[in-house]
């Protein structure tokens, strides 16, 4: 009874940071991960076990080229605090639909990669897979924040993954969340600045039990390990000061460690992924961008009425919260834009003169809408 109230204070502080960072009006699309760890048998290798991940790649490329997953990651271990080699390597889906943990392989997918006749191929496929290897643990994860510093790059750009399993400590799950929620514009300044091409933030949400190891994990996604090594304290202080001015941050991260723990870091090499690819941007004449130049009001952070300003320099458009940054909005059509710096995107809506009269935003699975003004 006590872990399953922690788990419902849990879900509520999800849905909290949801809601203040992405600045929304209704309940948030949630993203979830399922991890496999995948542990080599006896007698077997990875370029075997890499031999069978390539033949199930292609079904995961289907699902996502359906939008069945939002992707599919293998990432091989490289180093880890942990002396025992408990597995080689681990694959990651992601998705929005909790029903894909109840059919991760549905019909059509296989059909479409391996024909009408599929099942003999398939159980062929999961013999050779068993041969190779096992999985040594499932985990569920839900993501809570992060952000990329180039939303259209190609995973491959960022194939150093280093990740860190935090344990909170005496159960002080609220407190510590306050905590993530504060540092926030930090971590995603350390994107920014700080050499990393990524940074997400998510909480294990399955199994739930007293011997679990960690609680949360935290990722930052670097091009190199050249990048890596070099992301040091010195960037970090710089960007420390710029979001979260006023603040000693060896004061604010000595109170974050009283709450919590680094109960396992590990080095990961992403080998191989599928995504569906992002439609290509598209030219615009500055006439149509002018139809889109103005202020806007929305919600934003828990105020209800934040003023968004659109503007163009030659043929770039930008919108800019007030208090924020500047950021650069990439047209995919003549209506719809990406965020080149964060991983959202805009649509305008016009009436049936032409006139542009509000604009939505679609963060992590969630959409907001925000008037034009002026």
């Amino acid at each position: 009874m006590k872990i399953n109230a922690i788990l419902r204070l849990l879900y509520v502080c999800v849905l909290t940071l949801f809601v203040l960072t992405a600045g929304l009006a209704q309940a948030p699309k949630k993203v979830f991960s399922v991890a496999y760890f995948h542990k080599l048998k006896p007698g077997h290798t990875l370029v075997e076990a890499r031999v069978i991940e390539n033949e199930w790649k292609k079904i995961h490329q289907a699902q996502a080229n359906d939008g069945f997953i939002r992707g599919w990651y293998l990432l091989g271990l490289d180093m880890s605090t942990n002396p025992n080699k408990e597995y080689s390597y681990i694959t990651i889906s992601n998705f929005t639909d909790p029903g894909y943990m109840d059919n991760s392989t549905p019909e059509k997918h296989l059909i479409e990669v391996m024909g009408s006749d599929y099942r003999p191929k398939l159980t062929d496929l999961l013999k050779r897979t068993n041969e190779v290897k096992e999985v040594a643990k499932v985990e569920i994860w839900e993501h809570i924040d992060g952000t990329l510093a180039d939303p259209k790059s190609s995973p491959a750009k960022a194939p150093v993954w280093l990740v860190s399993n935090i344990k909170v400590k005496n159960g002080q799950y609220l407190e510590y969340m306050d905590r993530v929620k504060i540092a926030s514009p930090f971590n995603r300044e350390r994107v920014v600045s700080g050499g990393a091409a990524g940074w997400s933030f998510v909480g294990l949400l399955l199994p739930w039990g007293t011997e679990k190891a960690y609680d949360f994990t935290s990722v930052y996604q670097f091009p190199s390990m050249k990048a890596l090594l070099e992301s040091d304290e010195t960037k970090q202080e710089a960007a420390f000061k710029k979001t979260m001015p006023g603040v000693d941050s060896k004061q604010f991260f000595k109170e974050m460690n009283v709450l919590r723990e680094t109960a396992r870091q590990e080095i990961y090499y992403l080998v191989d992924y599928a995504e569906k690819a992002q439609a290509p941007s598209v030219r615009l004449d500055t006439n149509v961008l002018d139809r889109y130049v103005g202020i806007y009001e929305g919600p934003f952070g828990g105020d209800a009425k934040s003023t968004f300003t659109v503007t163009r320099e030659g043929n770039q458009l930008f919108e800019e919260l007030t208090g924020g940054r500047k950021l650069e909005i990439i047209p995919q059509s003549e209506t719809r834009f990406a965020f080149k710096d964060m991983n959202a995107q805009l649509e305008f809506m016009r009436d049936a003169s032409g006139k542009v009269t509000k604009r939505t935003m679609t963060y992590n699975g969630q959409t907001s809408e925000a008037k034009k003004i002026k």
